[in-house]
């Protein structure tokens, strides 16, 4: 009887400290699971066909082209990835929210570095919306203040390497 106490006790005892480490998290953390050791549902997501349009696809490969050896192409890099906000900085918040969901289209790297040289935009005909103007001007604005050279690329039905490589080279002052 004295066995079955003590045996009875040592169950409870770790009944209770499972459940206060499933409450801290300890036991069933979430790393492959929705949390609180519920499994996650399949995601809706699926894989993109491609990254690029067909526009921005041949505005690319010409590109690739036009850029100065010595260089990489990255497309569809997020504005904030580019730039960092210095200690001391006011309103960093506020200038933060103001480009945390935009994307630049392409910036040309240093290849050893990936240290950003260039940001380029091609503007397609959604730009000569008026709200899409005002994007481009902040953009342009806050790519200029961080001493980020930028190019502005109107959509067109071709691309010229030669014309690309001169604009870029202007650019970056080669």
């Amino acid at each position: 009887m004295k066995s079955l106490l003590i045996l009875g006790g040592i169950v409870l005892v770790l009944v209770l400290v499972s459940a206060v480490l499933k409450h801290l998290g300890v036991l069933n953390a979430p790393a492959a699971s929705g949390g609180k050791g519920r499994a996650l549902e399949p995601s809706p997501f699926k894989r993109r066909d491609y990254l690029l349009t067909k526009g921005e696809a041949a505005f690319y490969h010409q590109l690739r082209l036009a850029i100065p050896s010595g260089t990489v192409l990255i497309a569809k890099v997020r504005l904030i990835d580019l730039l960092y906000f210095p200690k001391g900085g006011k309103n960093r918040q506020s200038w933060q929210n103001r480009v945390q969901s935009k994307h630049i289209d392409f910036v040309v790297c240093d290849a050893r570095e990936l240290r950003p040289l260039l940001a380029i935009e091609l503007d397609d005909k959604s730009h000569e919306r008026e709200d899409r103007r005002e994007r481009d001007g902040l953009v342009d604005h806050i790519l200029e203040s961080a001493g980020l050279p930028f190019h502005r690329e109107p959509a067109a039905a071709g691309y010229s390497a030669d014309r690309l490589r001169a604009a870029i080279g202007a650019k970056l002052g080669a």
